[in-house]
């Protein structure tokens, strides 16, 4: 049988949560202990749950696609220029700043072009040759002002970065379910026993047999939280 979901849980609990609040539900459920704070407790463990869920870092949103347009642009122009030039006057250096380089499009632009500038940026201290080579795509117009605007580009994409991603606090998100779905099965097994009218027990999510609508469709029936 399918496990029973964070979000069917959150759900589960919703629709039983608001059928508690009718007077006849909360009168059958007095005689066991059922109060405002029993209530109020559902409804606390609930939202503890769905703050830990909106907690959770969305995805990196898409790179600006005007961005890596001028920056396909740039790729086309300086790498095509620059390894014509360098094939010609200096070909063992043209082979280690293209190495595993070639042009590309979409995200992996900001990858290629940021390894490109690199490689080019080493050769001015490197060896006599590699400098030759630099000052040659200097005077080809490879200038310090059209690097920074590649590196502009790369910066403002943002796909090239030394920051760690953000930590999910999966313990503390599978701790709130857990005491959420823990209050959920006592006083839903509670309910079961208290209420015995068919429309009572639709309002807290349960067909006539006191059963949930997603276990009278067959799916798991509720079990002890797994996680």
């Amino acid at each position: 049988m399918a496990r029973v979901t964070t979000g069917q849980k959150a759900q589960r609990v919703i629709r039983f949560l608001m059928g508690l609040r009718r007077p006849r539900v909360a009168g059958a459920l007095s005689s066991y202990g059922f109060t405002q704070e029993t209530l109020d407790e559902g409804w606390t463990l609930l939202r503890a749950l769905v703050g830990e869920k909106m907690a959770t870092p969305a995805p990196p949103a898409r790179p600006d696609p005007a961005l890596l347009e001028r920056l396909d642009d740039w790729e086309n122009k300086w790498f095509v220029i620059a390894e014509a030039t360098l094939r010609r006057h200096h070909p063992e250096v043209a082979d280690a700043v293209f190495l595993n380089l070639s042009r590309t499009s979409g995200p992996e632009l900001a990858v290629s072009v940021a390894t490109f500038l690199d490689r080019v940026a080493a050769l001015e201290s490197g060896t006599e040759r590699e400098q030759q080579a630099h000052a040659l795509l200097l005077r080809r117009g490879l200038t310090p002002a059209i690097i920074a605007r590649a590196q502009e580009y790369i910066d403002a994409i943002g796909a090239v970065s030394s920051e760690a991603p953000p930590v999910i606090d999966e313990a503390a998100i599978a701790a709130a379910e857990e005491e959420m779905w823990r209050w959920y099965l006592e006083w839903s097994s509670i309910s079961r026993i208290a209420i015995r009218d068919g429309r009572m027990l639709r309002t807290l999510g349960f067909g006539t047999s006191g059963r949930s609508d997603e276990e009278d469709d067959d799916t798991e029936q509720d079990p002890a939280p797994a996680f």
